[in-house]
């Protein structure tokens, strides 16, 4: 894949994961400042990012930083986060969109879901970004 195929991609993983959280509230999970954060960053960031997914999911990973492309590109480095710097960082002890989500339900069933369905969300964006070229 181009770069720019592997930064589409990642950016479609993430509006797929919103739209499987939006019982959750996870319209806040993934916004057009976040696209566009993505869609700024350097080659440099985009690469480790999605390698970093991609090898997370290879080794059947879907823990959440693992699957998170600010966690990845980062190197979990909370400070450099844009991600958290909009919607809290990722302590379910703060107010934040991450914590948000983990009290809008029963967690369990929330955790389910994303194990579930999270590895075919992102062969799903992988392969829609593959058919555009």
């Amino acid at each position: 894949m181009t770069l720019e195929e592997k930064r589409k991609a990642i950016i479609l993983f993430m509006k797929k994961k919103g739209v499987a959280l939006k019982p959750w509230g996870g319209d806040r999970y993934f916004t057009e400042e976040d696209e566009q954060e993505l869609r700024r960053w350097p080659p440099s960031k985009v690469e480790v990012a999605f390698s970093g997914i991609n090898s997370a999911l290879e080794e059947g990973d879907h823990g959440d930083a693992s699957l998170c492309p600010w966690c990845q590109a980062d190197r979990s480095i909370c400070s450099n986060c844009g991600y958290g710097e909009r919607h809290g960082h990722c302590n379910p002890d703060e107010d934040n969109t991450y914590g948000y989500l983990l009290t809008r339900g029963d967690v369990e069933v929330l955790e389910d879901l994303i194990g579930d369905v999270v590895e075919d969300l992102w062969k799903s964006s992988l392969e829609e970004v593959q058919n555009e070229g």
